[in-house]
């Protein structure tokens, strides 16, 4: 396994795992995990659903297996993973996102591993 230490070095990571924790969802890689603390959304074929819509936990699920083949940080906008099964999940970085879960509070937690800095949006 490749040493991952930013959001970037997920491309061509296998998702091993999406686990839901009360109101929010970890996607992990083997070690590294990008936490979603406001609602993630899923885009495929035309598609999108919202977690925690109705069927969102099963259409996330479907993902693991499957690799990311692009990310996509844009500051105080969102987080984009695109996987080569087609799927684009993305995390709003933005202040309307945030607000809907805490005024003033995280939207994203990137840990990339044992010992190593988590960095948050």
């Amino acid at each position: 396994m490749k040493d991952i230490r930013t959001l970037h070095d997920l491309v061509d990571e296998e998702l091993a795992a999406v686990c839901f924790v009360r109101d929010y969802v970890e996607f992990c890689f083997d070690g590294p995990i990008l936490r979603a603390l406001v609602p993630p959304i899923l885009a495929c074929d035309g598609t999108q659903i919202t977690f925690p819509d109705p069927t969102s936990r099963d259409q996330l699920c479907a993902l693991i297996g499957t690799t990311v083949q692009r990310v996509e940080l844009q500051d105080d906008v969102a987080i984009t993973l695109t996987f080569t099964s087609g799927h684009v999940l993305r995390i709003r970085l933005d202040d309307d996102a945030r607000a809907r879960i805490w005024p003033e509070s995280e939207a994203a937690h990137f840990v990339p591993g044992i010992g190593k800095p988590i960095q948050v949006w």
